[in-house]
């Protein structure tokens, strides 16, 4: 382990390397630690979060991140209420037995007691007999090897949804260690997630601080629309039909905008022809040009760089160039950003934007400040942006070190001493 890692675990993690499988530690299967796993009911309920004396029943989203979040809930209608059951208890693990193939399996711990939410029939809920400790088992389903073989047993004609059997869940290999151990581990790795949340903490206190800042810049000025400071609002619906190479011409998706960025991950890209990728013209990037998702998480924006210059995007973007008459080319990320903000305040209950085409983000308006002004907007708000890119990153390191952490302790590789 790095020193970068090691200072971020309290208590003090003091490295003792084994060389293999500790002796006291024992492989088992998920059955021989679970005590109870039931499941929740389907009930018809209206998507907004409950009120006083209200009952909600919980969204499979409640658990995708790996942290249990109550808020992910719907209210129960009041000629269903006597059919829920399966109440949120502390100390249990909530597991998501249907969804998609990369949260299918996804699980989080509970901490406190929800007596008025109650789960779905695609919920679960474990709790452990007296061998294994709750929290630590949580963080077990959630390693790197728990996550290879909930692929393995997912099953369903689908591509977009799949399902586990309870079954096959409690056939699941574990390496068990004591429960004192366990306890140890889980303490050590709790502390990893509490400064994830304050990483997480510092991201979203600048997410409110830079949406202000954007609601300031565009609040005054003359009044226009996309349509008029973008030379050119479009996308190829038909970007279909191609060979996937190896190498060629980049085609970016929409799992590819990050933050506002787009990955330099090109192991997780595919590249078409350059003769191919000329037959769309339109679609070829350019330096500062805005691309912004039409389909699937609508609205997520990113600008382009020096170093995505002349690729290509798929259908499921859309391309915005700036025009240099109306607003300084690199302001556009910025401008289109605003432009999306107030689009979702327009919407109720709005995390995400319905599909949108070019006609519609081209009657999008906002105020914007002369070109004489510009300038110095720009300046102030790439040092926001700066600073955001920073907590961002804190945020995605403390992540990193949870996985090198849960790689090493829950393998035995490295002990906690008692």
């Amino acid at each position: 382990m790095s020193s970068e890692v090691l200072a971020i675990c309290k208590p003090p993690l003091q490295v003792e390397v084994a060389p293999g499988l500790p002796v006291e530690w024992s492989t088992v299967t998920l059955g021989d630690v679970v005590e109870k796993l039931a499941a929740g009911v389907s009930v018809n309920a209206d998507n907004r979060q409950i009120g006083e004396g209200e009952i909600g029943v919980l969204k499979t989203s409640c658990v995708s991140g790996g942290q249990f979040v109550p808020d992910e809930h719907k209210a129960v209608l009041a000629d269903e209420l006597d059919r829920v059951r399966t109440p949120v208890r502390a100390g249990s693990i909530i597991i998501s037995r249907m969804n998609t193939p990369a949260l299918v399996g996804a699980n989080a711990y509970v901490d406190q007691d929800y007596p008025d939410l109650f789960l779905p029939d695609r919920l679960w809920q474990l709790r452990t007999n007296d061998r294994a400790d709750c929290r630590w088992l949580s963080y077990s389903m959630q390693s790197a090897s728990f996550r290879r073989f909930i692929d393995d047993i997912a099953t369903g004609t689908s591509g977009s949804m799949k399902n586990i059997s309870k079954e096959r869940l409690l056939q699941a290999p574990l390496v068990l260690p004591p429960l004192d151990e366990q306890r140890r581990i889980a303490k050590v790795l709790r502390s990893v997630d509490e400064a994830i949340a304050a990483a997480d903490g510092v991201v979203r206190e600048w997410a409110t601080t830079f949406g202000t800042l954007l609601d300031v810049a565009f609040a005054e000025g003359e009044r226009a629309n996309l349509g008029d400071i973008c030379s050119l609002i479009y996308r190829y619906p038909g970007f279909y039909g191609f060979d996937q190479l190896e190498a060629g011409v980049p085609v970016i998706r929409g799992e590819h905008l990050r933050a506002g960025r787009i990955s330099r991950d090109w192991a997780d890209f595919y590249f078409v022809d350059p003769a191919f990728s000329a037959r769309f013209p339109k679609t070829i990037l350019q330096l500062h040009d805005v691309v912004m998702s039409v389909r699937g998480t609508v609205g997520t924006t990113a600008v382009v760089d020096a170093a995505h210059v002349g690729s290509q995007i798929s259908p499921n973007l859309i391309r915005l160039v700036a025009n240099p008459g109306k607003i300084v080319p690199p302001l556009l990320y910025y401008a289109v950003q605003s432009a999306v903000a107030h689009m979702r305040r327009t919407i109720v209950n709005a995390q995400a934007l319905p599909a949108i085409n070019a006609g519609d983000l081209k009657q999008v308006e906002i105020a914007l400040p002369s070109l004489a002004d510009q300038p110095a907007l720009l300046a102030e708000l790439n040092g926001a942006a700066v600073a955001g890119a920073d907590a961002v990153s804190a945020a995605q390191q403390a992540r990193h070190v949870k996985v090198v952490v849960m790689s090493d302790l829950l393998s035995g590789r490295v002990r906690v001493p008692a």
